[in-house]
């Protein structure tokens, strides 16, 4: 939904085990956004404001963010609060949703 307002969203996932694309897990879920019926893309072009990324490369990309988001589907303790931590020392909001 916030891409189809225009806003830049960076989608971070962990990175897996022997990958050799760091990013593989967020770029598979951009791919299968494509592929889900409803669409909860507004428009196709809306693709393209959702930057893949991962938690261990691509932290940069939340300097300049608003707000930041973050779900976990497993009870993952130290991921959080490796999150809280480098939002703390960004200055940024967290909004945080376990599942």
């Amino acid at each position: 939904h916030l891409a189809a307002a225009g806003i830049e969203v960076a989608l971070l996932d962990i990175v897996p085990a022997g990958a050799s694309d760091r990013s593989a897990l967020a770029r598979k879920a951009l791919e299968t956004l494509k592929k889900l019926k409803p669409s909860p893309l507004h428009l196709p072009g809306d693709l393209a404001l959702l930057r893949p990324g991962n938690f261990e490369d691509d932290w940069g990309q939340l300097k300049d963010a608003d707000w930041v988001f973050e779900a976990v589907l497993e009870d993952h303790a130290c991921e959080i609060a490796a999150v809280e931590e480098a939002l703390y020392r960004l200055g940024r909001a967290l909004a945080q949703r376990t599942v």
